[in-house]
């Protein structure tokens, strides 16, 4: 019929694929000798590329055999062309294992690893009941072509439904086995507590990787409590972003005396002063600007001036923005460059704070602009107009 005629052209075309295929394969594997597989590695996603080139060839395999007949066998060249591509799955599927076993290794299992485990499980069947298909003829003469594939689709078949099973039962739960590992791993000390990724217990693994995650609250190790606990506090996977990162020592440059006790102590990513990592990218000087004697920081930016002063325990806090906005030639003026030259001049505002009711107090609010207008007056794009504090 109609439609037998159809699939019939369709797989032919789809066969003379596997020409092409094949040689690319082999191509690929007589390189590796030569080139190494550092190459291969580093690409970070050996086992997809090498599972997928297996796939791929065992698509086309079955659209060159068809259903088998002795009437309706391929031209000699494909014939050929399936023999050595059913050879070339064998080392196709180890290096698949081979390059999980480098990555399980070095980073443990994850859900990916584990399904991906299960892929080359399966293609390691297909790989070797065609590799056995391909091969029989040199111990069994007679024997029909690639006969024992179609006993080896049906074999797998089995096997790929048995381990799709076990993927979703408790049995090879991926999430239930890599966080077992991870955990395990953590407490072995094979990852270092700031390198763990404790957000995949908390939002990528279920509620094993929650169970686990609080059981790391109640750790032992005081640093590993408190990073689990940071992290079992979000309530989304990239709320703070950078929880968890080292603290560092901010680079600032001092005009004046020198900056107060503890300024310049290693921060949190979470603190502003995290952002001074270059030496020209912070400048800062003291002054007491509310007359209690104490010095205070200012700590200037591209684009603004911090205060930082002393809470009532001695920790250095953040207690307001000033955000300039003073126009040369149509360029915002750095207020880096006026530290710099020590013009800070400090001004009370006209206008008080007002609090209605039990309300904290608010600071008066004018517009002002977000950008320098153009420096010609007749240019387009005027300046958007904002709302900011007036002090």
């Amino acid at each position: 019929g109609l439609i037998r005629g159809v699939r019939s052209v369709a797989l032919m075309l789809l066969s003379w694929l596997l020409l092409l295929m094949t040689v690319l394969a082999a191509g690929f594997l007589a390189a590796l000798p030569f080139t190494g597989l550092d190459g291969l590695w580093d690409t970070g996603s050996a086992t997809a590329l090498v599972l997928s080139a297996a796939a791929a060839l065992i698509i086309l395999i079955n659209t060159a055999y068809q259903d088998g007949r002795a009437d309706n066998l391929p031209p000699l060249v494909l014939r050929w062309a399936v023999r050595i591509a059913a050879i070339l799955l064998t080392p196709l599927v180890i290096l698949a294992f081979w390059g999980l076993a480098l990555r399980i290794g070095q980073h443990g299992l994850t859900p990916d690893r584990i399904i991906a485990l299960a892929c080359a499980l399966i293609g390691a069947g297909y790989a070797a009941g065609y590799g056995f298909a391909a091969l029989q003829p040199f111990w069994r003469k007679g024997a029909d072509w690639m006969q024992p594939l179609e006993r080896t689709n049906v074999i797998t078949a089995g096997l790929e439904i048995a381990v799709i099973l076990a993927l979703f039962s408790p049995l090879a739960d991926p999430a239930r086995l890599s966080v077992a590992d991870q955990v395990a791993r953590l407490q072995r000390g094979a990852v270092e507590p700031h390198r763990f990724d404790y957000r995949f217990l908390r939002f990528e693994s279920g509620k094993t990787g929650e169970a686990a995650l609080a059981r790391l609250t109640r750790s032992s190790n005081a640093d590993i409590a408190r990073r689990a606990r940071e992290v079992a506090a979000l309530k989304e996977r990239w709320d703070d972003n950078d929880l968890g990162r080292p603290e560092q020592t901010p680079v600032i440059e001092v005009i004046g005396v020198p900056l107060p006790t503890g300024f310049l102590s290693p921060v949190a990513a979470d603190d502003a002063r995290s952002l001074c990592t270059r030496q020209d990218e912070c400048v800062a000087t003291t002054r007491d600007l509310d007359g209690d004697g104490v010095m205070d920081v200012l700590l200037a930016q591209r684009h603004g001036t911090t205060l930082w002063a002393r809470d009532a325990a001695g920790a250095w806090k953040a207690e307001a923005h000033y955000a300039h906005l003073r126009c040369v030639d149509g360029e915002q003026e750095d207020p880096r460059d006026r530290l710099r030259q020590g013009h800070i001049r400090i001004e009370k505002p006209r206008w008080p704070d007002l609090a209605l009711g039990d309300a904290p107090p608010s600071p008066p609010r004018i517009e002002i602009m977000d950008r320098c207008p153009p420096a010609n007056p007749s240019a387009p794009n005027a300046p958007t107009p904002v709302i900011t504090p007036a002090d």
